[in-house]
């Protein structure tokens, strides 16, 4: 039964898709798509165990085939919640305890009012993640503390530590995490093994606020040993801190070091013939990987200095799919080096076999590389690719990305024909987590409808959530 089949993995999905949506309504401040979508979970919390025979009602869900979980009205507007009937919805009225977002007329003040019920989701969203065994409940945990009180967060991180084992893919998967969620691992992990503290720290870099940066790179330095990273990843995300003496030591570990970021830390310190010299030996002679290490490099030097003309020869000598492929990877070097009009003729020039999704990626990926006039044009011709091929599921990943320049209606289409279906697996708990999930289509939410429109999203993730849990 899909119902039974969707309880068993609920918890860590539940934990997932609701620390995501809390941190979208919150996010107003944060800066690229990723950003966006991680502070979003401000959504309510778990209902009350009275209040669950309604759940199935106002979630939306057919205990048949555990399917029907939006609505598919029109395509020229903001998908419409559910609208909640019956019992649900009078314990919300009453303020009965546990509702989710219960209504209290006595705040005056908004703002604390959305950070309460972003408090609120994030302990439903944690105590899901305890219950989990899935192999993401380590980073519900974290996702969850980004959005608690401080001392709350760090014990929060503190217990994620302990059940992943101190291990940094768990910990860290990839760059998605948000600034209080990094603060907290931060401080928490400060009495692992070297080993893994450094590995954690690199992993956070990116999220972590300047000053806490800073202290993050000096100890790495302080804790470096040879091979010490082990992960392209890791390696790649503090090569832009490497003082001198480390970036030595690192050119001696190529090509576990990435030499694309050290031939960009190269031209930083002045060292661009070195820089130029390093990533062609690495390229060989094939003109895609010339051009691939050129545009990289190119990006890092001064507009004056650019292989302009050399990158463009080199596109020349690539087939029209191979051309769209590096757009589609260095959006932002290839707009620097290309121009933005060239940079969209490519994306656009894409043909099969993989055209479409070639095509919508790169137009996608475009979107947020552009300047701010040509993004929206980037956005729309995105979605049109998506819509022409089909909504080829592949692609869906690099399209909610330019979620933020989409028109509201166009993010609206989009969640309609998405949402659950372009995952190809019935369940709910497919609407949780993973491809074409509520967690994945945050940013459509969001731009489809505002802030209230993510949040009720989450309210419907704590509904069903709690309602599958005491079914399962």
């Amino acid at each position: 039964m899909v119902l039974g089949a969707s309880a068993a993995v609920l918890p860590g999905g539940t934990a997932g898709a609701l620390a995501t949506a809390a941190g979208a309504a919150a996010s107003v401040l944060s800066v690229g798509a990723l950003a966006v979508l991680r502070p979003v979970a401000a959504a309510r919390p778990a209902p009350t165990a009275a209040s669950s025979s309604a759940h199935d009602e106002d979630a939306g869900v057919h205990a048949g085939d555990g399917r029907d979980v939006r609505d598919r009205g029109g395509t020229g507007h903001a998908p419409r919640i559910r609208q909640r009937t019956g019992r649900a919805e009078r314990l919300r009225q009453e303020g009965q305890a546990g509702s989710p977002g219960r209504p209290n007329p006595g705040r005056p003040n908004p703002e604390a009012a959305e950070g309460e019920r972003r408090i609120r989701v994030a302990r439903f969203a944690l105590a899901a993640a305890r219950r989990s065994e899935e192999g993401d409940a380590v980073w519900g945990l974290v996702a969850a503390a980004g959005l608690l009180p401080e001392e709350e967060a760090q014990e929060v991180a503190a217990e994620a530590i302990a059940r992943a084992g101190g291990a940094p893919p768990a910990l860290v998967p990839g760059p998605r995490g948000s600034e209080a969620s990094a603060v907290a691992l931060e401080r928490a992990s400060r009495s692992l093994p070297a080993p893994q503290r450094i590995r954690v720290l690199a992993r956070l870099l990116a999220a972590l606020p300047a000053e806490a940066r800073a202290r993050a790179v000096q100890e790495i330095e302080r804790r470096w040993a040879p091979w010490c990273f082990e992960t392209r990843e890791e390696a790649e995300a503090v090569t832009p801190y490497l003082s001198e003496p480390l970036l030595e030591r690192a050119l001696e570990e190529v090509p576990v070091w990435p030499v694309h970021a050290l031939g960009a830390r190269l031209v930083s310190v002045g060292r661009e013939d070195e820089a130029r010299a390093l990533v062609l030996r690495w390229a060989g002679s094939s003109a895609g990987y010339r051009a691939d290490a050129l545009l990289r490099l190119g990006e890092a030097l001064p507009p004056g200095r650019r292989p302009v003309e050399e990158v463009r020869a080199l596109f020349e000598e690539l087939a029209p799919e191979e051309r769209c492929h590096r757009v589609k990877e260095h959006p932002s070097a290839s707009v620097a080096l290309l121009g933005d009009e060239a940079a969209l003729r490519i994306a656009e020039g894409c043909v099969e076999p993989s055209g479409s999704y070639a095509r919508t990626g790169a137009l996608a990926r475009l979107a947020g590389a552009l300047p701010e006039s040509m993004r929206a044009e980037a956005a729309r011709r995105a979605v049109l690719a998506f819509e022409a091929g089909g909504h080829d599921a592949d692609a869906l990943g690099d399209l909610c990305g330019a979620a933020p320049w989409m028109s509201p209606a166009d993010a609206a289409r989009l969640l309609s024909a998405s949402l659950l279906d372009a995952s190809g697996t019935p369940s709910l708990a497919g609407v949780f987590q993973g491809w074409a999930s509520v967690a994945q289509l945050a940013g459509l939410f969001r731009r489809a409808g505002g802030e209230e429109t993510v949040l009720a999203a989450a309210e419907e993730v704590a509904l069903a959530g709690r309602w599958l849990h005491r079914v399962g």
